[in-house]
């Protein structure tokens, strides 16, 4: 006779929860939001469909809980980051390349938390323009279909930014009043980069952004090329 499992071999509903968010971000990451059906997911999860209604009532909640969750973890990179540049008063030069190689960090040690995040993203823009063409108003619903929520966590990451441009101009790594949109053309360009390389890994064409070595010393040398060579230690 099988001995009765005690309550700490039984996983709670958070357990749970979490391991069908796990099974969920490696699917959708590999093959999109359109194409798995619920059954799919459910095999995926290990799970029959039932169960996975239980936890969410469509595989747009789903998709949402999963992007969000995949998000908050990048979110909470980027909190690191900013916490080390306040205790460590880091220069406005090297804020900007601890920002973009977090982001470049992220992408590589969380492939697929990041191409959900992405998606996420991708539906999130796409689900708004549709919605203000619609209605003439940006899209307003909650989380779980429309992706605000992820706007949100946007905001919430970039705001790490706030004030780095005239940070720059003080520090003389640009001239004064260009520092904003200086500052955003380097990490426009940093982040399709990082992007590409993630979603297609340099789509076979053998070029440098195709490795992670080859993607570090190109945006070394956009951040360079901006901002002028690193600081030199004291």
């Amino acid at each position: 006779m099988s001995r009765q499992k005690s309550l700490s071999e039984i996983p709670d509903d958070q357990t749970r929860r979490g391991s069908l968010l796990d099974a969920a971000t490696a699917i959708f990451a590999r093959r999109g939001f359109e194409a798995p059906t619920m059954d799919e997911l459910a095999a995926a999860c290990g799970r029959d469909r039932r169960t996975l209604y239980r936890y969410f009532p469509s595989k747009e909640d789903l998709f949402w809980e999963a992007a969000e969750r995949a998000y908050r973890m990048l979110e909470r990179r980027f909190r690191g980051v900013a916490d080390v540049w306040e205790s460590g008063r880091v220069p406005a030069r090297g804020r900007v390349r601890s920002w973009i190689f977090a982001y470049l960090g992220f992408s590589l040690e969380n492939p697929e938390a990041f191409r959900l995040v992405m998606e996420g993203r991708q539906r999130a823009v796409a689900a708004s323009v549709a919605q203000k063409a619609k209605t003439g108003s940006p899209i307003r619903h909650q989380l779980g279909h429309s992706g605000a929520g992820l706007a949100e966590l946007d905001r919430s990451v970039l705001s790490t930014l706030a004030g780095l441009g005239r940070q720059l101009e003080s520090e003389g790594r640009c001239p004064e009043g260009s520092g904003d949109s200086l500052l955003w053309d380097v990490l426009g360009v940093s982040i399709a980069l990082i992007e590409f390389h993630a979603r297609y890994k340099g789509g076979g064409t053998g070029m440098p952004f195709g490795t992670s070595e080859g993607i570090r010393r190109m945006l070394e040398r956009q951040i360079s090329t901006a901002f002028g060579p690193e600081e030199k230690q004291q």
